[in-house]
Formats: C-alpha cells, structure tokens, sequence
C-alpha cells in the first residue's frame, strides 16, 4: 500500500463516522418523530411546573394504562420513546408520554431525579381512574418511576429499566460521572443544553434514592430490567433494586444491549404487554429472574452523540 494510504483510509472511516453521528443527531432532535395534534397533552406538576405530553390510544378497547417516562438525554419524541409506546398500543394499552421538566416541550429544568417523580406523579394523575396504571422508565426515567411509586403509589406495576440503585458511588461508571460534572457546571450545562437540548439545574442531591424507597411499591409489583454490563449503572445497581424490594417483584436481565433505549425491541415490547395482561387478568406474580433474549440486535448510535456517553439504538427493528 502507498505511503499515505493508511491515513486515508482511517480518514474516511472518520468521516463515515461522522456522518452516521451527525445523521443519528437530526434524527433524535430535529426531525424526530411527530405525535399527531390529538395526541397532545398539557400537565401540572404539583410543584407548579407546566409539562408537555403525548397520549397514544389503541384502536381497539383500552385495557390499561402505561406511563413511559424516557432518559435524561431523551424527550417524548425520541424515536425509541416513539417506537415503543405505538408498540405497546397496538396491545391495547394506552400510553401517556410525558416530556419531564427541562426535556423536549415541558417548562423548568432537570433535577437529575430530584423532582422528576413529581412528574410522573402528573401524568399518572392523567390517567385513566378505571383502569389499572403501569409505570414503565428508562434510566433516569426508571428512578422516578421508582422513587415516584414508592412514595406516591396509585400505580399496579413499575417496570425499572436501567435504573440506577443510588445517586453516587459504588457502581457509577465514566458515562454517569461524566453526566454529574456537566451538571456541576454552568458550562457543562450549557454544553448539554446545546447537544442533548435537555436544560439542566445546578447539580444538588436528590432527597431519596431509588434502593430508599423500592420497598415500598409492595403490593404493587416491581420489575427491574438491566443489561449486567451496561456502561453507565452497572449490574450492582439492579441487584440492590431487586433485593431491596419486596414481593411480588421480578428481575429481567438482557445482556447485550446496552443503556436505557438500546434495551427497546419487539422482544422486550411483548414482554411488557405481557406483563400488562398479567397485571389486568390479575394473574399471580412470581419472584424470579428472567433472561431476555433478542430478536435482532440494534447497536449504539455511535461515539460522539449526546456528549460522547449518550449512546441510542440506531433503530428499532420490528417496532417502527
């Protein structure tokens, strides 16, 4: 190979990166999908915080409720977020998507899940009073869900999926560091603001962490969901939440897959339905754990999106 060969080769591969990062970008942020004008929803947190959502209705009868709450680098409209609550209308469950505060259309500012389970608490408020409520988040949405149902209840289930068990220490890998000292900073959280267009507060400690409180969501039934290697909350994380938690409770490893919507696929979709049908027919719950398998894997977007550490499945096969 000539002189000079090699740097041209890794230069392209640079560039074809880049393109596949900057084409994973528009589609997460600018061309995002769209919720039809019926579909929209305006809530009140009870602190006063004004939040956007979105209701997707099955066409045919309604037989539940699921509040999908998404990610700290995530909105309503993330295509993952999208894909799975259409998903899980096509089972008969209707989904409310909430935006929380500082993401997508909703007002104030993250809290990294300070107030974030006061939010969730609106939307499940938006719900439906004849028809059971099942909570189901992903990472930072997945603690809310947790610390939301612990404290507040009124929900059947809460699916936990890739949650973290504290807010620091043992456990927390780079990628979660990484997301603290943006948040430590005002140049960190306008970096954020700017690439992941999630609008931080200054960084402060969440009164009660998701292992607190898990134990209280008994008798409605606890689910936790993980990949043992995920690279932001390792597998400690979701052995604590399953240990902390009472019955009924169960635990779903999906190794392989990743963090927070990188676990979204047809597989991990009929599970839940499954469990929704469950929940309805009131079946009885066994503790246990789960291995998940795939039907087709869907990497990461790529290095680089969302601050280096903030990785998406680069589609969703099956569930578009």
């Amino acid at each position: 190979m000539a002189r000079g060969a090699p740097d041209r080769v890794g230069l392209l591969i640079r560039d074809e990166l880049s393109r596949e990062v900057l084409a994973g970008w528009l589609r997460k942020y600018v061309i995002a999908p769209q919720y039809t004008r019926e579909q929209r929803e305006r809530l009140l947190a009870d602190d006063g915080v004004r939040l956007r959502a979105h209701r997707v209705t099955p066409r045919s009868s309604v037989i539940a409720t699921v509040v999908l709450v998404h990610g700290f680098a995530s909105s309503s409209r993330t295509p993952a977020v999208h894909a799975m609550a259409h998903a899980l209308a096509r089972h008969g469950i209707e989904v409310i998507v909430p935006d929380l505060r500082g993401h997508g259309r909703s007002r104030g500012r993250c809290t990294l899940g300070s107030d974030e389970p006061r939010d969730v608490e609106a939307a499940v408020r938006a719900a439906r009073a004849d028809l059971p409520v099942i909570t189901v988040g992903v990472s930072l949405g997945a603690a809310a869900c947790v610390v939301h149902a612990g404290t507040y209840g009124g929900v059947a289930a809460t699916v936990a999926i890739s949650s973290p068990a504290r807010w620091a220490g043992t456990g927390h890998l780079k990628a979660s560091d990484r997301v603290g000292r943006y948040a430590s900073s005002w140049k960190g959280r306008a970096l954020v603001a700017a690439v992941v267009r999630t609008r931080l507060a200054p960084r402060r400690s969440p009164r009660r962490a998701p292992e607190d409180v898990v134990a209280d969501i008994s008798p409605a039934r606890t689910v936790i969901v993980h990949d043992p290697t995920d690279h932001f909350f390792d597998g400690t994380h979701a052995t604590a939440l399953y240990e902390a938690a009472r019955d009924p409770k169960q635990m779903w490893w999906y190794e392989g897959r990743g963090h927070g919507v990188d676990l979204f696929d047809p597989a991990l979709a009929d599970r839940i339905a499954r469990l929704v049908h469950e929940v309805v027919s009131e079946q009885p719950s066994g503790s246990g754990v789960e291995l998940l398998g795939h039907e087709k894997a869907a990497g990461p977007l790529g290095a680089g999106v969302a601050v280096d550490d903030l990785p998406e499945a680069r589609g969703v096969p099956g569930l578009e």
